[in-house]
């Protein structure tokens, strides 16, 4: 029963928009591709503030809810350099961030060493600014295929070079974290097996 609560149905749906979504760029949709991506985003802030309230926290939840942030990041950044919007560059530096994450849990985990893996406040602020630039991407995108728009919405897109720049940044800072907390852990517990 703890599999049907109110946060995981909620991630759920974020996996289902990001597929409507990716599939709307593709269809050259950007309308709705820019309001089903902020309505993923949207269900991403409040579903681990919904599980914390209602106390609703589940195992399934834990892997579903970074999944569904990854599928959700990695169809944002896919479809945006497919359009030529995103660098691909900067395409690759996340998705590789990201794999260097996984590989180094996975890798953590093989040598015996448990883990409890929580984002810190680095990376938080690197998810907020990948969702934005995805976001402005996607405004973008519309404008480029003549959607009009609020002009609340238009205005960010002249700060869109400074978000690229913002996100390659925290990007990479969050990468040599992670790498560093990697190796820290796999040093401590080498020192305790001798």
């Amino acid at each position: 029963m703890r599999t049907f609560t109110i946060p995981n149905i909620l991630t759920l749906s974020r996996i289902i928009l990001t597929a409507f979504f990716f599939s709307a760029g593709l269809q050259d949709q950007w309308s709705w591709a820019l309001w089903l991506y902020a309505i993923a985003a949207f269900t991403d802030m409040i579903d681990g503030a919904i599980a914390r309230l209602l106390h609703q926290k589940s195992r399934i939840g834990a892997f579903l809810d970074p999944m569904a942030d990854k599928l959700m990041m990695l169809g944002g950044v896919v479809l945006l350099s497919l359009q030529g919007i995103l660098p691909w560059w900067l395409m690759a530096l996340i998705i590789g961030r990201d794999m260097l994450i996984v590989f180094g849990v996975f890798f953590i985990q093989y040598r015996g060493i448990e883990i409890r893996f929580r984002p810190t406040l680095l990376s938080k602020g690197t998810t907020f600014c990948q969702i934005l630039t995805i976001v402005v991407g996607l405004i973008v995108a519309a404008m480029w295929h003549g959607v009009s728009l609020p002009i609340f919405l238009t205005f960010s897109v002249g700060y869109y070079p400074w978000i690229l720049g913002a996100t390659a940044i925290m990007t990479l800072i969050t990468a040599v974290q992670y790498t560093t907390i990697g190796v820290r852990l796999l040093r401590n517990y080498d020192e305790q097996d001798i």
